[in-house]
């Protein structure tokens, strides 16, 4: 039976006790042979939109529509705390790439913040005009780059500091350092203001994903130049693309042959201007791909089709920490549709080839905002909904 014990033996008896191969194989044997367990925080945590991982793996803190930041430890999921201080809904949270105790914030009220986990302390925090959906730690540097309204910043939190380093035609949905003078920068396509194609029922915006370079000496001159990556992607958040651990490849959905409609925001609200773009919906089909963007030589490989049962309201694109699998998550779709249980596609990756080795289905509808690969492979994945419910799916008995 795929994903079996016996067959995770024979192959590890094959292949050695080769390390990576070794987490290759724990992952295969999670994501197919896993169960989801619920992990338990306040009673009152609304809707979960973000996850992330400390550097060294032991930490996981997601952020949430009460205002704040959940603090848990990854090896028992034991609840560590949480971080508080934002005015509104916490819409993305990023640990820094090595320093483990820190992790940064930004919220729909226009605040980031950089926390010290240990004490749950803010520590460094700036404001900007407009809700913040995509935040981003520079590689190197005591950077941030955040994506809020139709700009992108570039903020020195040591220093106390930013600079707008582009400014955009229409919302950013999404930043991502890639390289000390590299940015992926998200934003919808120019056919028009606002827009989004739908085949379910559900609001999905197509992003236009373009590689934004600037000057090592940024906040001395802030001159950039970009290059589009792709045209048209499925991305919900920032959760919609990744890149790959050696920093060649961006993983994402791509959408063609798409009609796409200008579309308007909900005016009655009274802070409107402050939240993210409301979407209105329509009825169009096209052709969905799961495709890698070689971000050295530009050139873009399609790796999968996916038919319209796989291509239903995905809002997550995420590689395993071995860079052998992908994930992709998926939210419920128009209730005008049936529920099948399906909350995420699992792919493998074998000398670029793409085949599908796990369809993870709950019983319980769950609107999934963001899943992701666990760093310890037999624990699997992990994702949060917009219940504000956080689960597990792996084989660990902790996880």
């Amino acid at each position: 039976m795929r994903g079996g014990l016996g067959d995770f033996l024979l192959q590890r008896e094959k292949y050695g006790q080769n390390a990576n191969t070794q987490r290759v194989l724990g992952e295969e044997l999670a994501v197919t042979r896993g169960k989801l367990i619920t992990i338990h925080s306040s009673p009152m945590t609304k809707s979960t939109i973000s996850i992330s991982f400390s550097s060294d793996g032991a930490t996981l803190a997601t952020s949430h529509g009460d205002h704040t930041i959940k603090l848990f430890c990854s090896y028992t999921y034991l609840y560590l705390g949480e971080l508080v201080g934002h005015p509104r809904t916490v819409w993305t949270v990023k640990f820094h790439p090595f320093t483990r105790g820190l992790v940064a914030s930004g919220c729909l009220g226009g605040e980031c913040r950089v926390w010290n986990c240990e004490t749950q302390e803010c520590i460094f925090m700036t404001t900007v005009n407009r809700e913040i959906v995509s935040i981003s730690f520079h590689p190197v540097k005591e950077w941030i780059a955040i994506g809020s309204g139709a700009q992108v910043f570039i903020w020195d939190y040591r220093r106390a500091r930013q600079i707008v380093l582009l400014k955009c035609d229409r919302n950013v949905r999404c930043v991502g350092f890639c390289g000390s003078c590299n940015i992926i920068v998200g934003e919808p396509a120019p056919e028009s203001d606002l827009y989004m194609h739908n085949i379910t029922g559900r609001s999905e915006l197509t992003v236009r994903l373009q590689l934004v370079r600037f000057g090592p000496c940024v906040f001395e001159n802030n001159e950039t130049s970009s290059r589009v990556l792709l045209e048209n992607t499925v991305l919900y958040s920032d959760g919609g693309f990744d890149i790959s651990s050696c920093g060649r490849l961006l993983y994402a959905v791509s959408y063609t042959n798409c009609n796409l409609v200008p579309l308007t925001r909900r005016l009655d609200i009274q802070d409107e201007l402050l939240s993210p773009p409301k979407l209105r919906r329509i009825n169009n089909r096209g052709s969905y791909s799961l495709v890698a963007v070689n971000l050295h030589t530009f050139e873009v490989e399609t790796f999968a089709r996916l038919h319209d049962d796989f291509a239903r309201g995905v809002t997550s694109v995420k590689r395993s920490p071995s860079n052998s699998h992908l994930v992709l998550g998926y939210g419920v779709p128009s209730r005008q549709i049936e529920y099948t249980g399906r909350i995420a596609i699992v792919f493998s990756n074998i000398n670029n080839n793409f085949k599908t080795i796990a369809v993870i289905k709950s019983e319980q509808e769950a609107d999934l905002n963001m899943i992701c690969f666990h760093p310890r492979p037999e624990c699997g994945l992990v994702y949060g909904t917009r219940l504000g419910t956080i689960v597990t799916y792996g084989i660990s008995s902790i996880c």
